[in-house]
């Protein structure tokens, strides 16, 4: 194995933004790369498009963000503008593409690292040139690439398995109820303010985050919710003093909370740990049923549903910024079938879910295992015997 600056073995095509009056989105001219916003998951999907670009991609090269969310990467499929958040490698008959891809994408941490500026973080030119990539010869590199392309092959299988199921999710429920929004079966209806007993947010503790201690009572931010799903990823803890001071929205088991502002508007996720050993901040709502009517699990499907948030998100035009008051919330209608209907769904989407959170599991498996991989092949361990089964 032998060590050799990029510059040595590839070509280095930085960006540049092209004047602002070429820009346009009638597809005149050549679609334009700006940044990662127009990176797609392994292709590239720009909105707009210039008709004087001076920086361009070819087939087959590889282009990585240089600002702000540095490293992603994606392949080019056709030729693009190349705008001042990206570069673009092009390889030499000295280095395989899928190699120096995967190369790229071990590296990534490297070049965050190298990231410098203000306002958002950029590499330069010479930071990439001057980085040093470790070279088998090219046969091998090849058999490389290929292993390392069965391996993402099995990711991205798994994805999309998963990805299936969420969207069975979304069909049992049209199939047994219809679309939620519209109520096209004509079920019973009320408000969300009619079958509770309490619709209610938090608020920062006094001090902010300076409250926040390593353990104690879990506070639910908006981060923790994610859709159909609570998260304690990222939680974090107030003590039992500050707790008891924000009483009126302890969280009960079976509460259902709904983030109420920001990028995270609208998700929706049920808790289902003990009563009153959690609270909220001011981000996210909580929605207290009444028994008998509405099963909260039932309810945060309807609400994830994307039919229903498109419904939700109508309440919200015109403010200046993406938020839900309280008596937005309390007016959104929801459909009441009969509670052995909801449980026959929850029954199935149980089912689903149990059969979802195995092909997690697997993901997880997968991705570890690639990573363990990505380590190898760079530093000369990676051989044949590794290969993947696709």
């Amino acid at each position: 194995m032998k060590y050799y600056k990029l510059s040595e073995v590839t070509e280095i095509i930085m960006g540049q933004a092209p004047p602002g009056e070429s820009y346009n989105e009638e597809g005149l001219g050549v679609p334009l790369i700006g940044g990662a916003s127009d990176l797609g998951d392994n292709y590239p999907n720009p909105k707009k498009y210039t008709t004087a670009s001076s920086k361009l991609s070819k087939t087959g090269d590889i282009i990585m963000c240089i600002r702000a969310t540095i490293g992603d990467l994606n392949w080019a499929d056709k030729e693009y503008a190349l705008g001042r958040g990206v570069a673009a490698f092009r390889v030499t008959e000295r280095i395989s593409a899928s190699y120096l891809y995967y190369w790229l994408l071990s590296q990534k941490q490297h070049f965050l690292n190298m990231g410098k500026g203000a306002t958002f973080l950029q590499i330069t030119k010479k930071d990439i040139e001057d980085t040093v990539i470790p070279l088998v010869d090219i046969e091998e590199q090849k058999q490389i690439g290929i292993i390392l392309d069965k391996a993402q092959t099995l990711i991205e299988r798994r994805k999309v398995a998963i990805a299936k199921l969420d969207e069975l999710v979304q069909a049992v429920f049209i199939d047994m109820f219809g679309d939620p929004s519209s109520n096209n079966k004509g079920w019973n209806e009320a408000s969300i303010g009619e079958l509770s007993t309490l619709v209610s947010s938090g608020s920062t503790p006094l001090g902010g985050s300076q409250a926040y201690k390593e353990k104690g009572i879990p506070f639910i931010r908006s981060q923790n919710i994610l859709m159909n799903r609570l998260t304690l990823d990222d939680i974090v803890y107030i003590d039992e003093d500050t707790h008891n001071r924000m009483k009126r929205t302890w969280v009960k088991h079976n509460d259902v909370l709904l983030n109420i502002t920001g990028a995270s508007i609208g998700r929706v996720a049920v808790y289902e740990g003990d009563s009153d050993f959690a609270n909220v901040n001011q981000h996210v709502c909580i929605i207290r049923l009444k028994d008998s009517i509405l099963i909260p699990r039932f309810c945060e499907y309807m609400i994830s549903h994307p039919n229903y948030q498109r419904y939700i998100m109508s309440f919200n035009v015109g403010g200046t910024r993406e938020a839900f008051n309280f008596q937005q919330i309390k007016k959104f209608k929801v459909i009441c079938p009969p509670i052995a209907i909801q449980e026959k769904f929850l029954s199935i989407i149980k089912a689903i879910n149990k059969n979802r959170e195995t092909n997690l599991i697997q993901l997880q498996q997968l991705e570890s295992n690639f990573q363990a991989l990505l380590q190898k092949a760079f530093k000369g361990e990676l051989t044949v015997k590794d290969g993947v089964t696709v």
